[in-house]
């Protein structure tokens, strides 16, 4: 956490120095009350309701029930720590909210919060891919990372459920404890529904768009009109390296690669304004008003909102 926040602290600075601070608050400027009300209201609609109700279908994937309403309470309850806590961690707060308090198979509730960010990862590299093909100018190195990052996890989705079965079969001649775990996935894995499957992976393509459209809705506040095909192949370059964790919520690395990306659209200081922006109302904001209501695992009831 430490190194996140000095990554990030001097990134920023670093970004900061290379821009007039009058340009940049000039850009910010830019940005109307009502553009900033629509910016979050898409955050919210992503964060919250929309992933409400992915988090279902992944559920429901593999054989657990949830309702909206306490798939949107779970998603309120866990969104600060699933935000700012690093390596994952926040996510193993969201599985433990569900397996605890929501009273979920925990095998069941690991495998559906694995699937969430699997299929968001791949339409990030998807997109990128259908923005050239309609026309954007995307780097030839990106889209080469991007076609081989999409190829290998079409070869993994294929291979890694086999391979790690047979794996824990091996273990579990040797380690009784695990036969049970292997049970268990092997039921969950000939228990999974292909048509919310399905429905999963296209209510994870809906929430990639949201945070693509968020960015967009930002970028033209800041600097008027913009292709939306540039926005469509390029933003998701800049969402996929801020995931590498290195940096307090992808804080400084999104906004160098936007900086990078997007250098031959923009001035640095419009784009540094529309990425500063778009951190605050997408991963500032939502996780601090949702902090009164986050959950600690000592407390095993659902409290209502």
């Amino acid at each position: 956490m430490l190194l996140s926040l000095a990554f990030t602290l001097a990134i920023l600075a670093l970004l900061l120095g290379g821009v007039r601070p009058a340009k940049l608050v000039a850009a910010l400027g830019q940005l109307s009350p009502a553009v900033l009300a629509l910016g979050l209201a898409a955050s919210l609609l992503v964060n919250l309701l929309q992933a409400a109700e992915l988090l279902r279908r992944a559920l429901a994937v593999f054989g657990q029930d949830l309702s909206y309403r306490r798939a949107l309470i779970a998603c309120v309850r866990t969104l600060t720590p699933k935000m700012a806590l690093p390596g994952g961690l926040g996510l193993v707060v969201r599985i433990l909210y569900l397996h605890r308090a929501a009273r979920l198979d925990l095998a069941g509730v690991t495998m559906s919060q694995a699937l969430i960010p699997w299929f968001k990862l791949a339409w990030m590299l998807a997109l990128p891919l259908v923005g050239h093909a309609l026309g954007a100018p995307v780097p030839p190195l990106a889209l080469v990372l991007v076609s081989a990052g999409l190829a290998g996890m079409l070869v993994l989705s294929w291979a890694a459920p086999r391979t790690g079965l047979l794996l824990l079969e091996q273990a579990a001649a040797r380690w009784d404890k695990l036969r049970r775990l292997r049970q268990t996935l092997s039921t969950l894995g000939q228990q999974r529904r292909p048509g919310p499957l399905a429905v999963t992976a296209m209510h994870a393509l809906l929430s990639a768009g949201l945070e693509v459209l968020l960015f967009y809705v930002i970028l033209v506040g800041v600097m008027g009109p913009v292709a939306p095909v540039t926005v469509l192949a390029l933003f998701p370059l800049c969402a996929l390296g801020s995931k590498v964790p290195v940096a307090f919520l992808g804080l400084g690395a999104r906004e160098a690669l936007v900086l990078l990306l997007f250098g031959p659209f923009a001035p640095p200081a419009q784009l540094l304004a529309a990425a500063l922006a778009y951190s605050a109302l997408g991963f500032l904001l939502p996780p601090l008003l949702t902090a009164p209501f986050t959950w600690r695992p000592g407390d095993s009831s659902t409290v209502q909102l």
